[in-house]
């Protein structure tokens, strides 16, 4: 069973792509193709939180390095089109974050280190416990869309959502300079108003920027 998918002009297969470089003298099969695509991934996505680490230890804002890791781990979206969708192994895909998700349950739930490297630079405190919270919730995010819109335009606007956020932190914290506050409505017959923190226009600004860009 192949993946139903919206982009249909993308074609550009990493055997393809292997193959139009000159790497590979012949095609590779649909599912060496598609393992050596989730390996792509794999190394993408470490360094990924290598970088994260670094950041956090070199500029001391923790709010940085989990933004950075946010929107770069999002922007795995990137490696899709390198999948054969004509064999089950496109659902290799969510390979990472299936492991991230096991990974943060089991660091934020049974290990609890604060020194781990991972709750340094996903997490705004160093409490393991945050791991169970936003990073999660992404990851898991990233699995549904993974196996159930992928390739699809409508996948790919949730993740360019997810690339927004990440943006939106990155370029209030370096540039924020003119502060609001966003009002959030809560549910219920007694409806009020509740803050939804301190936001940032060049923020906002970014934020709209990237997911139009992107």
């Amino acid at each position: 069973m192949s993946a139903s998918t919206g982009i249909d002009s993308i074609t550009n297969t990493l055997s393809t792509i292997l193959l139009r470089k000159n790497i590979i003298p012949t095609p590779l099969s649909p599912i060496t193709n598609n393992i050596a695509s989730a390996v792509l991934t794999i190394l993408y996505v470490k360094l990924v939180l290598e970088i994260g680490t670094l950041i956090r230890v070199k500029f001391g804002v923790p709010e940085l390095s989990r933004k950075f890791v946010h929107f770069a781990a999002c922007s795995i979206v990137m490696f899709w089109p390198l999948f054969d969708v004509s064999h089950w192994g496109w659902r290799l895909n969510v390979t990472v974050p299936v492991v991230m998700s096991l990974r943060l349950l089991y660091k934020g739930a049974i290990l609890k280190d604060p020194e781990d490297e991972d709750v340094q630079s996903m997490s705004r405190t160093s409490s393991p416990s945050e791991l169970l919270y936003g990073p999660l919730q992404m990851t898991l995010i990233m699995c549904y869309v993974g196996l159930t819109q992928f390739m699809t335009f409508t996948g790919i606007a949730i993740m360019a959502s997810l690339v927004g956020d990440g943006t939106a932190a990155l370029v209030g914290i370096q540039y924020g300079q003119h502060k609001y506050y966003r009002m959030v409505m809560m549910g219920g017959s007694g409806s009020s108003l509740s803050g939804g923190g301190e936001k940032s226009v060049e923020g906002s600004v970014g934020s709209v920027v990237a997911r139009r860009a992107w």
